[in-house]
Order: structure tokens, then sequence, then C-alpha cells
């Protein structure tokens, strides 16, 4: 009997006149073929090995798809591949990929595996990533809203604080504005999210002017957008820490994200090779004006000059103030004074920034000087005083803080009175456009 199998041994050897046949599956010999008048046939030693092979090559009959099919609906809708371990028999001429079975598609829909991207813009500005981030219950001097401007090529990062969401559009234009009159460039291309604020007909019709390409990600996709959150991650992360290491009260929020966006530009990345973003920025462009205030602790204590027309001679020549951010239109550094709730941009002042200004009476969060549990212990007692407090040095009582809350976050979802902050007018701090507005119209954290 002609073997199936001789067409393949006549394409694999055309000049043997004797040639071994192989099982593809076992890769066992099952016999050899003899070349007559240009064709193989299969010499076998015995009948039923001749059946096995024969049944090999054939299609998957139709009694052998019954009994797959029974099986797996008997067992749950298992994979094909785990009933071809059960059953080998039954797959012997059947291949586990021709079975589709509709029902496990509609129960065991999963979502698609998102891999990290690898590929970068070769050019700043030519993708910028943006995010928005709020609201939070605990506003900042008003401010519930911050938005982040992230650039794919340098991961510099801009944060403006916001009072509505719907001041996006006008801030996105600002932005824009002001890298093509700072860097001479131009965004070609916005990386958001696919939320109201950003998709609507004031930005459709400007991104149509400039001809700016705007990317969005699909619906409940938040990951298309990964470097937006995960720069919004770790600016949280940052500005948590700085709020929890030195007790400050968690309605200067706001001051802690944008000191956490000025650190962050200025250290190590192993995207960029542990190069700081400031450092890929000046490779590629001059930048006009680039803050280089040394880092402070954030929340430290910093005693703030008092100029002699000011002050008597028989008057303290320097304020008790907290350090809390830094000017990004000033060549100076923001403390803020409890007392007159102002708050201070200068260079004259002296920090001390081992000695956190809002002093907590729960033990440290680190460290050797007390323990995690006794800080858990004296939280309910914090909550419980609602009266404020306020010593005549600028210190204030637990009920002036907020405290760590008890899943160990910051709290900053959590109802709180507002706390306006007054910025100085004396020549003690500068003049500064607005009691701290100018985060959302102009914070440049380059």
């Amino acid at each position: 009997m002609a073997c199936p199998l001789q067409l393949l041994v006549r394409a694999q050897s055309l000049s043997l006149l004797f040639c071994p046949c192989l099982d593809l599956k076992t890769h066992e010999t099952i016999g050899h073929g003899k070349r007559i008048v240009g064709l193989y046939y299969l010499t076998l030693p015995f009948a039923p090995v001749c059946d096995r092979v024969v049944n090999t090559v054939q299609s998957c009959s139709v009694k052998d798809k019954q009994k797959i099919w029974l099986w797996h609906r008997r067992l749950g809708h298992p994979s094909f591949g785990y009933l071809k371990r059960l059953f080998p028999s039954l797959f012997r001429s059947c291949d586990e990929s021709i079975f589709k079975c509709e029902t496990c598609i509609l129960a065991k829909s999963h979502r698609t595996v998102f891999s990290l991207s690898d590929s970068k813009a070769a050019k700043p500005f030519d993708l910028v990533h943006s995010y928005v981030w709020g609201p939070a219950r605990i506003t900042s001097n008003g401010f519930r809203w911050f938005v982040t401007f992230i650039d794919d090529c340098i991961r510099l990062t801009w944060v403006f604080l916001l009072k509505n969401k719907h001041d996006v559009a006008s801030i996105l234009l600002e932005f824009c504005t002001m890298v093509s009159t700072q860097f001479h460039a131009q965004v070609k291309v916005f990386q958001t999210d696919n939320e109201g604020e950003y998709v609507n007909n004031t930005l459709a019709s400007f991104f149509l002017a400039q001809g700016i390409i705007h990317q969005t990600t699909t619906s409940f996709t938040p990951q298309q957008n990964g470097v937006s959150e995960r720069k919004n991650r770790q600016l949280l992360e940052v500005a948590c820490s700085l709020i929890l290491d030195m007790s400050v009260p968690h309605h200067l929020w706001g001051h802690a994200v944008l000191s956490a966006a000025y650190l962050i530009n200025r250290t190590p990345s192993r995207v960029l090779d542990f190069k700081t973003p400031h450092d890929v920025f000046s490779d590629h462009v001059s930048p006009v004006s680039v803050s280089k205030l040394p880092p402070k602790v954030f929340g430290c204590v910093a005693y703030v000059h008092v100029y002699s027309h000011q002050r008597s001679q028989l008057d303290p020549c320097a304020l008790r103030c907290v350090f809390i951010d830094y000017s990004s239109t000033q060549k100076g550094y923001k403390c803020y004074h409890l007392p007159t709730q102002k708050v201070h941009v200068t260079l004259d002042m002296t920090f001390h920034e081992e000695v956190p200004y809002y002093v907590s009476h729960s033990s440290p969060i680190q460290g050797d000087m007390g323990s995690e549990l006794e800080s858990l212990r004296l939280e309910n007692d914090v909550f419980e005083d609602t009266a404020l407090r306020k010593e005549t040095t600028g210190r204030t009582e637990p009920s002036d803080r907020l405290p760590i809350s008890k899943d160990g976050t910051c709290g900053l979802c959590e109802e709180t009175s507002d706390h306006p902050l007054e910025l100085d007018q004396s020549p003690i701090s500068g003049d500064e456009a607005g009691a701290l507005g100018v985060e959302m119209t102009g914070h440049i954290l380059v």
C-alpha cells in the first residue's frame, strides 16, 4: 500500500534509493521508503503501525471532535491545551488550535497586556504628556487641582495649581506660548486622557490652528497615558513624604507638590541614564532662566531677616517662619509666617533644617526617636482636640495639623477648613503677583 508520507519523503530526498520515514510528531522511525519510478513506497514491518501513521496525517474525525467538545463542557470549559493533557488519544488526530469556544470568550474575556514602550521623542517638545489631578477635599489657598506637563524626551515636568478644572484650557495655551517664546520651539503632539478638560471645542480649535496632533487614550484605559500616570504618582509620593516628615499641615499640600516638582527636575532619572532632567534639557537648548536655589528641608524652621526700617532697635531682627516652597519668579525661598499668615520671598534668612516648625507630640515616623505604635496611639487625641491654639512663638498645637491617617496615607482627601495665605507685599518678601495665585498662571519649574 502506498503510504501518504511518500510525498514528504520524496520532497526531502530525491537522490536516495532507500530513505527512512519518521513520525513528524514523535520523530520515531516507522519504516523505510524505496524509490520506484520517482516515488517512495513505505515498507512497514507491522500493519497496526501503518494504520496509526495514516490516522496521524488525516483530518480530525467527527467522533473525536464530539468527544472533545463533550469533555470541554463537562469540565467547565477548560482550555483545550489542558484537555489535550488529560485526553491525549483524542487529540492524536486533532489540533487544539481548531477549537474556538464562544462561551469561553464571553466568560473569560480579559484586558490586553500593556507592555512598556521603550520609544522616546527625539527632541524636546516633540511629544508632551499632560494629566489633571484632583479635586482635593483640602483646599490649598483655594486650589483644588493641579495639571502637569511632562516632556517625553527630557522628562522635565511643569506643574500648575488650579482653582477650577475648566482652567486647564487656558493653562495649556499659556504653556504653548511659553514654549514658543522661551525656547523657540513648538509642541508637535499632546498626549492626554479622554476627559472633557482636554476634549472640547476651545482646545480642538487651538490644536487645529497650530497644527498640533492631539492623541487621547481610549475609554477606561489610563495605561495608554503611562508617562503622566507614573509622574503623577511620583509627585504625590514625594509631596506626601515632605508633609509627613515634618508634620506639615495638609492645607499646604499645594506648596508640597510644587516643591516636589522642583526637586524631581533636579534628581537623576533611570530613564535618562541617571542624568537629571535639567542636565538633559541643557544638552538640547539653552534655558533662559533656571532657578539654582540649593534644596532645603521642606517644613523646617527658617528665620527671615527683618530690615532696619521695618523695626525698632529693640524689636527682633528676624521672624520665625516655616519654609514651604521655591519661588519661580524671584530668586528666593518662600517662607510662611503663621502669626500674620503672610508668605515672605527672600534670600535673607537662616535655616534650621533639623528643626521642624510644626512640633508633633507624637513620635516620629522613622528613626530612633520613637515608635510608630506610639504615634498611632496619640492620633486619636489629635482629632479630639478641635480647638485651634497657637503659642506666642508661632508654634501651633496639634489641632492646627492633620496627622497621619490610619491607612498610612497623608490624608489629603479628608475634609478640613481652608487656611488662606496672604502674600507679604512689604520689602522683606518681595512683590509677587497675587496671594499665591502665581502658581496657577505661571509656575514654570525649569
